[in-house]
C-alpha cells in the first residue's frame, strides 16, 4: 500500500481502456465458438493448450458474462469503504467514457472536501480545494490524487472487463475448492504498466456464473501471503453485470458501490477553477 494514498487497497494504477467505442473491451462476436472452459479437452488429441491459451478462453467467457461496455458512454458510481459497520471514506464518481474525463468529489485525510476534473488521457486535472481553486503545486497535487482515486475505484467496479487488456497476462491455474464450488483459477500479473507492475491477482471463476466470486490479492511490496476479498450483490448497471460488494476474508475490509447508473455529462462538469 503506497504511503501516497493509503485509501487505495487496490494500488495498481494504469489507463483505463474502456474507450467509447468499446474496442478493448467489447466482447467478441456472440456468433463466436465459445471459449473453452477450464476442464474442457483439447479437440485435437495430440494438441497442446497451453495455460495461457486457457486462461484467455475463461476471460473470454469473463467478459461476456459482464455484458457490452460499447453502449454505456457515462458512468456514475459512489465508492464507499466501511470499517466497524461505519462509513470511513467515499468518493463520488461521474466518468463521462465518451470524452475520457471523471468528475470525482471525496474528503481528504486533512478533512478537506475536493473536487476535481480530471482528463484521463493527460492525467490533468482543474478544480477545487476546501471550496478554493488550486492552482500551482496544490493542482498539481490535486491532479495526482483524482488521478489515482478514478484508477483506483473504478479498477474495483470495472475489473472483469479488463482482463484481456494489453499488459496484462493471465495464466490458467490448477481448479480449486471453496464452498462447494470448483473455482477455474486465473493468475493476473502485468507487464511492465502501471504504477505498481508487481501486483498479483489470483481471480475466482465460477463455472456456472463465469463471474468473478472472489479475487486473491498481493499487492507490490506486501509482505506474507495474499489476501481473499469476495465480489458479490452483483446488479444490473446499464447492461453490465457488475458487483457492488467486496469484503475480506478477515473482515477488516468492505468497499461497496452506491449510486451507480447512467448520469447527463452535459452540465455537471462545469465546476468552480475550470475553464
Amino acid at each position: 500500500m503506497r504511503k501516497t494514498c493509503p485509501l487505495l487497497f487496490s494500488s495498481l494504477v494504469f489507463a483505463l481502456g474502456l474507450s467509447a467505442c468499446g474496442s478493448q473491451t467489447a466482447p467478441p462476436n456472440a456468433e463466436q465458438a465459445p471459449a473453452p472452459t477450464v476442464d474442457q479437452a483439447p479437440a485435437d488429441e495430440n494438441e497442446v493448450t497451453s495455460p495461457e491459451e486457457m486462461a484467455r478462453g475463461v476471460a473470454t467467457q469473463v467478459t461476456r458474462a459482464v455484458g457490452d461496455p460499447s453502449r454505456v458512454y457515462a458512468l456514475a458510481f459512489r465508492f464507499v469503504v466501511m470499517q466497524n459497520g461505519e462509513r470511513a471514506f467515499e468518493a463520488m464518481h461521474h466518468w463521462d467514457r465518451l470524452r475520457e474525463r471523471d468528475l470525482v468529489e471525496w474528503t481528504g485525510r486533512d478533512g478537506k472536501a475536493r473536487r476535481a476534473a480530471v482528463d484521463l488521457r493527460t492525467h490533468r486535472a482543474c478544480g477545487t480545494i476546501a471550496g478554493v481553486v488550486a492552482a500551482d503545486a496544490d493542482l498539481d497535487a490535486l491532479s495526482e490524487q483524482a488521478y489515482q482515486r478514478f484508477i483506483n475505484d473504478s479498477y474495483w467496479f470495472v475489473m472483469p472487463l479488463k482482463l484481456q487488456d494489453p499488459g496484462v497476462r493471465l495464466v490458467q491455474q490448477a481448479p480449486r475448492e471453496r464452498d462447494g464450488i470448483r473455482y477455474s483459477i486465473l493468475h493476473m500479473t502485468f507487464a511492465h504498466v502501471g504504477l505498481t507492475p508487481g501486483d498479483q491477482y489470483w481471480l475466482f471463476i465460477n463455472p456456472t456464473s463465469h463471474r468473478i466470486d472472489r479475487w486473491e490479492m498481493k499487492l507490490e511490496g506486501q509482505e506474507g501471503p495474499p489476501t481473499g476479498t469476495s465480489w458479490t450483490d452483483y446488479r444490473d448497471v446499464q447492461g453490465l453485470m457488475l458487483a457492488h460488494d467486496h469484503v475480506s476474508d478477515d473482515g477488516t475490509r468492505h468497499i461497496r458501490f452506491e449510486e451507480t447508473g447512467r448520469f447527463d455529462p452535459h452540465d455537471i462538469f462545469d465546476i468552480e477553477g475550470c475553464s
